[in-house]
């Protein structure tokens, strides 16, 4: 997928994506960067059961627009530079959340030089998931900067934050 991007004007009043087979990979591209992107007035957005080769940016007040991920893995694309990782956390990191609601359930973000999952507002849920071998500057695992970030049963091991945040 080159950046798909979903909101007011797409046409559906709910978007599900439903791997059909354990090594359904949704990529985007070798550059790893904006896999998907839910904007202003986006609809409901399902991911279920995919590895994630790139970066699903949530950025939605509409009260309509939800993100639902379960039973997904993200996996980091190729390792960034280090100035490439202080210019763009979207490119890299898993999910980034600017405004709106997530619920993630049964997740795993694995092997990300930089923050896995960034916050910078709205409202995340993380139930049951995994955080685990990601190194950042600052939260390897999560970097909450606004909005709220909820883990209910959630494994954090062997990140590393050489700043701040591990």
């Amino acid at each position: 997928l080159e950046q798909f991007v979903v909101d007011s004007t797409f046409g559906p009043s709910e978007l599900i994506l439903e791997a059909g087979s354990d090594d359904a990979t949704l990529g985007a591209g070798s550059g790893g960067g904006v896999l998907l992107h839910l904007g202003e007035g986006a609809p409901p957005v399902t991911l279920a059961g995919f590895i994630l080769r790139g970066s699903v940016v949530l950025n939605s007040t509409d009260t309509n627009s939800r993100l639902h991920i379960r039973n997904c893995t993200w996996l980091a694309g190729s390792q960034p530079r280090r100035r490439a990782l202080a210019s763009s956390h979207e490119r890299h990191s898993g999910l980034v959340v600017e405004a709106g609601r997530a619920e993630l359930r049964r997740v795993e973000f694995l092997l990300f030089h930089t923050s896995a999952l960034v916050v910078r507002g709205g409202d995340v849920t993380v139930s049951d998931g995994i955080f685990a071998y990601n190194q950042a500057e600052r939260g390897a695992a999560a970097q909450v900067m606004a909005g709220m970030l909820t883990i209910i049963r959630g494994v954090i091991e062997h990140n590393v934050a050489h700043l701040a945040g591990g």
